[in-house]
């Protein structure tokens, strides 16, 4: 469930993406994703990287999403 009245005093926003009909149509989704990197490559979608833990402390990594106490991204750094 999502408690609207919770986000809207946050200021918060939901986005989201159906693929599943997009899937079905190859061409849509070929250009969906065309959009999606052109966007990315000119600077329009950044992705708000709230920590990063290397591969090590993944398990606090993981309890900080449990817990909910991130803001943004977690990134797990491989190498």
């Amino acid at each position: 469930q999502l408690d609207t009245r919770a986000l809207y005093a946050k200021g918060g926003s939901v986005h989201g993406l159906w693929l599943t009909y997009l899937s079905a149509k190859r061409d849509l989704m070929d250009h969906a994703w065309k959009q999606l990197s052109t966007w990315t490559s000119q600077g329009h979608l950044r992705p708000v990287i709230g920590h990063v833990f290397p591969m090590e402390r993944a398990a606090e990594a993981y309890r900080l999403l449990l817990e909910r106490k991130n803001f943004g991204k977690v990134v797990l750094q491989i190498a």
